[in-house]
């Protein structure tokens, strides 16, 4: 099995205005996304509020997306399935992986697992002996593709996923890449410590441009981009990628500004809210999600945040 490739889209999990489970408006977030040609799909990461929603929600989103994936897949998409699995201790995060693992053989496409290391009690010691046997463990217990993640800003204490670690677990044989989210300087340390059949994803999505236009100076070539914007313009996130794989800067320039611009409108709501929660307002204007709602855990839109994001919205052609 070879690792993911192209464009990842990690998923946010629509909610009722209850903050229930919203399957109906799940399911046209994935068929836009598998319209839009994007590569795969991520359940359950950071975008998705993996780390604010209870056991059963989290469950109930791994089961439909994998349900809504096989779906589509048998229409002819080429959609895949990663699913977070992430929990707040060791225990719990192989209760995920099991659970992942039943879906799996009851016949559903998920592609891989993803872990962040960094989000994981009690695994961090100062020579890393935990954390390698840790994934030692999970390496012998499952059948799937796992994927790591290394950003140290949403990391509980500090990244362990490094560099040397990544040279270090090259042996397992289940570990097939890692989403990095780090300065770009950073970034290609990582490439450099990859062997070539590993991935590594680019985790800051606007970087794209710079690690293709750069390509030449990269030990391993990203295999791929993992872009929470790509919610709300996955198109443009993929039509970005194909152009990036020959690159010419003059066909990535209006791109490139137009995602700043989003980028720049994210962060510059006036109450300078969540990024998730400008996503989320985005894809309820256009249709896709019934309603915005997030978990406690996002600070919510103000009237005057709305306000400013539908005017802005707009112009980029975002309304119902």
């Amino acid at each position: 099995m070879k690792p993911v490739s192209g464009v990842i889209v990690p998923a946010v999990t629509a909610l009722t205005s209850r903050r229930d489970f919203d399957s109906e408006s799940q399911g046209r977030l994935l068929t836009s996304l598998s319209d839009a040609g994007v590569d795969a799909v991520l359940a359950l990461g950071l975008t998705g509020e993996c780390y604010a929603l209870p056991g059963r929600v989290k469950r109930e989103v791994v089961k439909f997306s994998a349900r809504k994936v096989k779906e589509l897949r048998e229409k002819g998409s080429k959609l895949e399935l990663l699913v977070g699995i992430t929990g707040f201790t060791p225990s719990e995060t192989v209760k995920n992986i099991d659970y992942a693992h039943t879906l799996y053989h009851a016949g559903l496409p998920i592609k891989g697992l993803v872990m962040q290391p960094s989000r994981i009690g009690g695994i961090e010691d100062e020579r890393g002996i935990i954390l390698e046997g840790f994934l030692q463990q999970i390496n012998s217990m499952t059948e799937l593709p796992i994927y790591l993640y290394a950003n140290p800003d949403t990391a509980i204490n500090k990244e362990v996923v490094t560099p040397g670690l990544v040279r270090g677990i090259a042996p397992l044989n289940r570990f097939y890449g890692a989403k990095v989210s780090m300065p770009f300087p950073k970034f290609k340390q990582y490439c450099s410590a990859a062997n070539n059949e590993w991935g590594i994803y680019i985790g800051n999505a606007l970087d794209m441009f710079k690690a293709f236009s750069k390509k030449g100076s990269l030990k391993t070539a990203p295999k791929g981009v993992v872009t929470g914007p790509g919610n709300v313009f996955p198109n443009a996130w993929k039509r970005a990628w194909d152009l990036c794989q020959d690159y010419d800067p003059d066909k990535v320039k209006s791109l490139k500004a137009e995602f700043r611009s989003f980028n720049k409108l994210c962060e510059g709501t006036p109450s300078r809210r969540d990024a998730i929660a400008v996503f989320k307002y985005a894809l309820h204007l256009n249709g896709i999600l019934s309603s915005p709602t997030c978990t406690p855990k996002i600070k919510k839109l103000t009237v005057r945040d709305e306000r400013y994001l539908r005017s802005k919205f707009q112009a980029l052609g975002i309304s119902k």
